[in-house]
């Protein structure tokens, strides 16, 4: 299972609408433009021949222009139908004017529902359908307008064709564009809910199967020739193991506040006292220090930030040596808790980290720093030859 953040951004991505913006802009257009064919018509309806039937007609275009606006916005699944019915509606319309006026009025003006209402059929053309529908569409309405003045010649001398056409082309390739940058976004958020439980499922796999693995590659020769065997074959599938996880980045990618620390799920998310969980830590070898007050995180994030803490610990048994001992203080500062992890052993050499990178071993690189990261804290590591080792885990609240 992915990380349920990045999941869930992943699943929201794919099922949001990637046109639902561009159809509200056209949406607006398209009253706009009414707006002015119903000012045209005020204008116009004394020389028409059948004025009655002419404001009919411009009742008709302000009804669809509304209906078709509002359905193109809310009804992605109709819209291929929508626009289809849009350039019938509005070639109808145009065509209508050889019905409500004479041949000395449409031979030298606008149709009845204007030119500039009728780009509404040809941007919604492109921006359903793509490039090439923009461009028929805007070819055919300009013809038609054309037609309808029963002069086809203009065709060279007008600007009703460069303009519809280019509407088209322009509005199919904002069409296209939307599309495909959102098919984009949601493959990089794919991507990266990919990458995030492969991150969760290294620091996992390091928490528990490594460290088994190493443990019986250590003791296992001290149990005579067959513990020596399996000790053996420990290492080898350790050495494999490691290998197959290597490949995942270092550095996490992780939305900020996912998790993927196992949380008892009768908590429900309910917040969780990190200083409880701390002192339950306390024991010969490691102190705790975590004041008087509960410090309360989501269940998520404190089981991350408890996790990495432990991965501290067990680095100080497993390298500080028998008599190391650790130290835990625990600093809830309102804006942010800090916790702080240091033994009293040997440090770490100089170049052992990078060796253990090169190496492919991730307790530092990835179940620590990436367990903290992955909660949208930070993790600073402070170590010298001689001087210990200290963590200092950042959380903002």
């Amino acid at each position: 299972m992915m990380s349920r953040t990045s999941e869930a951004e992943a699943q929201q991505a794919a099922s949001d609408d990637p046109m639902k913006y561009l159809w509200a802009t056209e949406g607006a257009f398209r009253m706009l433009t009414l707006a002015y064919s119903l000012f045209i018509h005020t204008g116009a309806v004394d020389h028409y021949t059948r004025p009655h039937l002419a404001t009919a007609l411009i009742a008709v275009q302000c009804i669809w222009s509304g209906v078709v606006a509002l359905a193109l916005f809310a009804r992605p699944r109709w819209r291929s139908w929508l626009v289809a019915g849009d350039i019938v509606v509005t070639l109808g319309l145009m065509y209508a004017t050889w019905i409500v006026a004479d041949a000395s009025w449409w031979d030298h003006n606008q149709s009845l529902p204007t030119t500039m209402w009728a780009t509404n059929a040809v941007l919604a053309a492109g921006m359903q359908w793509g490039v090439t529908a923009g461009f028929l569409a805007g070819v055919g309405i300009s013809l038609a307008s054309l037609h309808i003045g029963d002069d086809l010649s203009w065709m060279v001398r007008s600007p009703t064709m460069p303009i519809l056409v280019s509407s088209g082309i322009a509005a199919g390739v904002g069409g296209v564009g939307a599309r495909r940058s959102h098919a984009q976004l949601v493959a990089a958020l794919e991507l990266r809910a990919r990458a995030a439980e492969r991150e969760r499922l290294a620091r996992e796999v390091h928490d528990g199967v490594l460290q088994v693995l190493a443990l019986m590659g250590r003791k296992g020769p001290s149990f005579g020739a067959e513990g020596a065997a399996l000790a053996q074959l420990a290492t080898e599938q350790e050495r494999a193991l490691r290998t197959l996880i290597a490949d995942v980045d270092e550095a996490p990618i992780v939305a900020p506040g996912s998790s993927s620390a196992p949380v008892d799920a009768s908590t429900d998310g309910a917040p969780v006292d990190l200083r409880r969980e701390l002192l339950a830590l306390a024991g010969d070898r490691v102190r705790v220090s975590a004041g008087s007050s509960p410090v309360l995180l989501d269940a998520a994030r404190a089981g991350e930030l408890l996790a990495a803490t432990k991965q501290a610990l067990a680095n100080t048994e497993r390298h500080a040596g028998e008599h190391a001992t650790a130290f835990v203080l625990l600093e809830d500062l309102d804006d942010e808790v800090t916790l702080t992890v240091r033994d009293d052993g040997p440090g770490i050499p100089d170049g052992r980290l990078a060796e253990a990178k090169a190496q492919g071993r991730m307790g530092v690189s990835r179940s620590i720093v990436g367990r903290v990261e992955s909660i949208g804290g930070r993790a600073y590591l402070e170590a010298a030859p001689g001087e210990g080792v200290e963590w200092e885990f950042t959380l903002p609240r």
